[in-house]
């Protein structure tokens, strides 16, 4: 009589082999040893990881614009602090099919999670950041961010304002040069 391994092991088994097969294939070094219980022990480097918990996090982002909880999206950059990934939910919710009370509602909950740009660090997000204020055209949100940036980064002022040229509507930009503070000559004439 043949004696049959039990399912919870044959389960925890495949599972473990998944895991090697999807680590194998993430970091070209991860290092894969075979442990004394026929369970898989894994080091692998420290980019591999992040690349697999990135991926899900992405995921659970993904996941949270679907069911309208914005507060997961709060949760996971309170905890990551990952610009990426509010990077990610802006791109997701403007790609795709959510009506535009949503995509509005997303995108001025994201806009405070930003931080404030500086030139300083390269500021990567700036680009995200005024894809955000042309999409959603709020005069509100943009004359106080470019009033800071003049009085602080100026050149990253400059940018701003060329990239909301580029990118704005003529009503949206005319409201700015209407609103924004006598200070700001040189921001009015760009816009």
């Amino acid at each position: 009589m043949c004696r049959r391994a039990p399912m919870s092991s044959l389960i925890a088994k495949r599972k473990s082999t998944l895991v090697f097969k999807l680590l194998s294939r993430v970091s070209s070094t991860a290092v894969l040893r075979k442990g004394s219980s026929s369970r898989y022990a894994v080091f692998a480097s420290n980019r591999g990881l992040l690349w697999l918990l990135l991926n899900y996090l992405a995921k659970a982002i993904g996941i949270a614009l679907e069911s309208h909880r914005l507060d997961i999206i709060s949760s996971i950059y309170s905890k990551t602090k990952d610009i990426n990934l509010l990077s990610y939910a802006m791109e997701g919710v403007l790609d795709t099919g959510f009506s535009l009370s949503y995509r509005d509602q997303v995108l001025r909950f994201l806009f405070p999670l930003f931080p404030r740009p500086t030139a300083g660090d390269g500021s990567p997000h700036v680009h995200a950041l005024t894809r955000m204020l042309v999409t959603l055209s709020d005069p509100s949100l943009t004359i106080p961010l470019l009033s800071s940036l003049v009085r602080s980064e100026q050149l990253l002022a400059y940018q701003f304002a060329f990239d909301l040229v580029e990118g704005g509507s003529q009503d949206f930009l005319e409201t700015l040069r209407t609103d924004l503070p006598e200070g700001d000559q040189v921001i009015i004439s760009i816009l």
